[in-house]
């Protein structure tokens, strides 16, 4: 899987502080440095296919989005809120992120279909059950060839406010069974931990930071060489 990683001055939402004021992966202050649109085209191209299953390394899907990786499943950090959080602002970029990646799924593959994450619901091993274990109040999901794209929205039940969006990019026949036509039955297997936090998101930026710096050095002292 070819993962990009490009300088990016762009080190905003990765930084320590975003852990206690929150971040939206598309901004770097007041500027916008990717769009929806970008991050769905990055999602078909590198994520999608027979071949596109982690291999255990947390990378970069674009210069400014990361992908952790969870065995055969992706996690796309898209925004973080402290619950204490009473800042308008970063609310509303989340909020506008949720509608612009809903947009663009459906524009490409239709519909959203919901994962019912009903307190009463029986999950069993399944998919379903580890989004609930992990917090998401929200889930919706788009068929992008033999893998589902899944938009979720973590958080306590409403009115209360979100906490983590992101995407998850899993095997299809975890949401969906094609021969039965049965959801209940296809979720109902196991699939590992796909617990994450925005610490995740500022440790791969700091890594990111580092190595700009060495590559810094490294182009300095052979300058030097010359």
């Amino acid at each position: 899987m070819a993962i990009h990683a490009e300088p990016s001055d762009a080190l905003t939402p990765f930084g320590p502080v975003s852990l206690r004021f929150g971040a939206v992966i598309t901004f770097s202050g007041e500027q916008l440095v990717v769009t929806a649109d970008r991050i769905v085209d990055a999602i078909e191209s590198t994520l999608v296919g027979a071949s596109s299953a982690g291999d255990g390394r947390d990378q970069w899907l674009l210069s400014d989005v990361p992908a952790l990786s969870r065995d055969v499943a992706w996690i796309i950090p898209l925004s973080w809120e402290p619950p204490s959080s009473d800042g308008d602002p970063m609310r509303d970029r989340a909020t506008q992120l949720w509608s612009e990646i809903r947009g663009a799924c459906e524009h490409r593959h239709g519909l959203q279909i919901g994962i019912d994450l009903s307190p009463d619901r029986e999950f069993g091993g399944s998919y379903a059950a580890e989004l609930a274990r992990t917090g998401a109040r929200r889930a919706d999901w788009w068929a992008f060839g033999d893998r589902a794209v899944v938009l979720v929205v973590y958080g306590p039940p409403l009115p209360g406010l979100k906490t983590l969006m992101a995407l998850h990019v899993v095997p299809r026949n975890w949401v969906w069974d094609d021969s039965t036509r049965d959801k209940a039955t296809a979720m109902n297997l196991r699939t590992g931990d796909l617990s994450w936090s925005w610490a995740d998101v500022v440790r791969l930026g700091s890594q990111k930071a580092q190595g700009l710096a060495d590559n810094l050095t490294e182009a300095d002292e052979e300058g030097q060489d010359s």
